[in-house]
């Protein structure tokens, strides 16, 4: 999964390499400190929309789709942290 998460990023975001924190069989975590959508928002609309985070079901489902096909391990998927609050998006897999 971390490899899929990893072209799905560097695909779309202006990031050399993914700042995995943590990978192990219990969870994957991971950091982002820029993401493109949440600066168009903030730049085309305004804070406030931007804050609402709406870029965060696009990091959710690329984390949902990564690990999709591990049926046999029941996994939960959250955001810890967000660009509008913290500066940085931190997004974990944990079993479930």
């Amino acid at each position: 999964p971390q490899r899929a998460l990893e072209i799905a990023y560097l695909s779309t975001q202006p990031i050399m390499n993914l700042r995995v924190l943590v990978n192990n069989l219990q969870q994957l975590s991971y950091r982002l400190d820029e993401c493109v959508i949440f600066a168009a928002l903030r730049e085309k609309c305004d804070e406030k929309v931007a804050g609402l985070m709406a870029c965060r079901h696009a990091c959710l489902a690329a984390c949902d789709t990564a690990f999709a096909d591990l049926t046999s391990v029941p996994f939960r998927t959250q955001m810890e942290a967000a660009m509008a609050k913290e500066g940085y998006c931190r997004f974990t897999v944990r079993r479930a």
